[in-house]
């Protein structure tokens, strides 16, 4: 678009045939009230609309409005045309090359058509030659045996027809040759329709550049062999739980540096893959593929020791999340279930225990909002669930929400009470949910797409929500990423760290300040300091 006049975006309506609010006749609006409330041509004003009014602080002059509006929808009009142009160039430039591999490919093929026509007409010349003879010739063969005869010309046309298709074979075998050369061209200009279609998916060209970046650096790192599926701070972030195959270990956190305290506690059968710390006590709540769930209690310094051992039957927790209250915590669970347990104030005694049962395979991801009245669910059978609490304070299935996606929801998480967000295992494609009407609806317009397209493997390491600078760490394949709202829309707010291998789990500190995350790939834990 370079060398060509801007285009500038403009108002469809015109300002002197909008009506105000209270219908009035022959009069300008002036103003607009901002109110939430009102919509549209309920926020307009007029002079008389305003006579008993003493300026109010609400209003804003129209005109400064509409330079308001007008400068942003340029500034997106602006992003939108470069990176169309972008495309349109890319598209053009293979429609070009397209052309050129057609051109070449029919030049190819038309030689070897010849080619064949040619040996045609050879074959065809040397029939024509056999329909006559030379009669002076022929008699000197009367005294040979007429079979013998045939033979010997029937040798001689064999020989003929040989010379004359080597001659040919050659030419043709020349020619088939340059078309498959050809043909080959044609895969390098897959590869430039995949960079195409990929960029096309890649919502990030749309980003509002003004952002400020977050920068992370490794600031501490430390060697684990055992496999990590979950890590877990306590209240005050001296302690970090992490998860040691089938055994819990404890460190102490201290100025970004994990300390070794030799506690591991020992108890599951089978891989631990779910922590959540108690924020009120250094209480820990584990779930174990052994399909158990362990509350764990110091009861000195130093010295833990479970105090409750609950059984999931014939199945394990997958998501555990435990309420503001510290009463209850709900688990999702392999079977499709969700188990609500219930506990009396000093989490020592079950009670109540009951299951919901509407989703048909593995609960992978469970999120409490803030009120503690409402969760959401995500599961292997596509679906994501709505409950709620009832008047008898019971949790009870509220509604299936509806998504535009046909694929397994690996992670959900709510951003706020009223933002739902949810990752698909086939590409990562992190999709959002907005409450209109007293329900989640889908948002299209803001579907973050990340940039590595791999299909997730496992749905350990949760969406973590970090509400004191509003931002979400998301961890799709081997990259974990983080995400912040600007203007309305999400973005990826710094590069992704790449963990080298899918296997990967983490947590982050209160302030946002620490994220650890336990690699497969190096068998470390390594500490990123963040920079906001």
């Amino acid at each position: 678009m370079q060398g060509q006049q801007q285009q500038k975006v403009k108002m469809q309506e015109n300002l002197g045939q909008l009506c105000c609010t209270n219908k009035h006749q022959n009069t300008e609006i002036e103003y607009i009230i901002k109110d939430n409330s009102k919509r549209g041509s309920e926020r307009l004003l007029c002079s008389k609309c305003i006579e008993f009014f003493n300026n109010p602080p609400n209003l804003v002059y129209i005109t400064k409005a509409k330079e308001r509006i007008e400068l942003v929808k340029q500034l997106c009009y602006n992003q939108t045309e470069k990176v169309a142009e972008q495309f349109i160039q890319d598209i053009a430039k293979y429609i070009e090359n397209l052309r050129t591999l057609t051109s070449d490919l029919q030049k190819q093929i038309n030689n070897l058509i010849n080619q064949c026509i040619q040996w045609i007409d050879n074959l065809n010349y040397y029939k024509t030659q056999k329909l006559q003879y030379k009669f002076l010739d022929e008699i000197d063969n009367l005294e040979m045996d007429e079979e013998e005869l045939i033979q010997q010309s029937l040798a001689f046309d064999i020989y003929e027809i040989n010379s004359i298709n080597e001659n040919n074979d050659g030419r043709v075998s020349l020619g088939i040759q340059n078309v498959q050369q050809t043909i080959k061209k044609f895969s390098n200009l897959q590869g430039m329709a995949y960079k195409i279609i990929k960029n096309a998916n890649n919502y990030e060209h749309f980003q509002y550049k003004k952002m400020k970046s977050i920068t992370y650096q490794v600031s501490f790192e430390k060697k684990e062999d055992q496999l990590c599926n979950a890590l877990a701070f306590n209240s005050d972030e001296s302690l970090l739980a992490t998860a040691a195959d089938k055994n819990i270990k404890l460190w102490k956190f201290y100025g970004g540096e994990l300390l070794e305290t030799n506690t591991n506690l020992q108890g599951h059968i089978d891989q631990v893959v779910c922590l959540v710390f108690s924020q009120q006590e250094n209480l820990l709540i584990s779930g174990s593929k052994d399909e158990t769930i362990k509350l764990w209690k110091e009861i000195s310094q130093n010295k833990w020791q479970p105090v409750q051992n609950i059984k999931i039957d014939s199945s394990y927790s997958l998501s555990l999340v435990l309420n503001q209250n510290e009463n209850q915590f709900i688990a999702g669970c392999f079977d499709g279930s969700i188990k609500i347990i219930s506990f009396n104030n000093d989490l020592q005694t079950v009670l109540e225990n009951y299951r919901l049962d509407r989703h048909t395979k593995p609960v992978y991801s469970i999120s409490l909002n803030s009120k503690g009245n409402q969760f959401v669910s995500s599961s292997s059978d596509k679906q994501i669930i709505i409950w709620e609490k009832n008047n008898s304070q019971l949790w009870e299935f509220k509604y299936v929400v509806d998504k535009s996606i046909n694929d397994v929801c690996y992670r959900i998480s709510y951003f706020g009470d009223e933002t739902i967000l949810f990752q698909q295992k086939k590409n990562g494609q992190t999709h959002f949910l907005k409450m209109q009407n007293s329900k989640f609806v889908e948002r299209s317009d803001l579907r973050l797409v990340l940039n590595n397209q791999d299909p997730e493997v496992e749905c350990f390491f949760p969406i973590i929500y970090n509400q004191k600078n509003q931002v979400l760490v998301l961890k799709h394949s081997q990259y974990v990423y983080i995400i912040k709202e600007n203007k309305l829309q999400y973005q990826v707010a710094c590069s992704p760290i790449d963990c080298l291998h899918p296997w990967n789990y983490g947590t982050m500190t209160k302030d946002g300040r620490f994220l650890i995350i336990w690699e497969y790939a190096t068998k470390n834990f390594k500490v990123y300091l963040l920079d906001y």
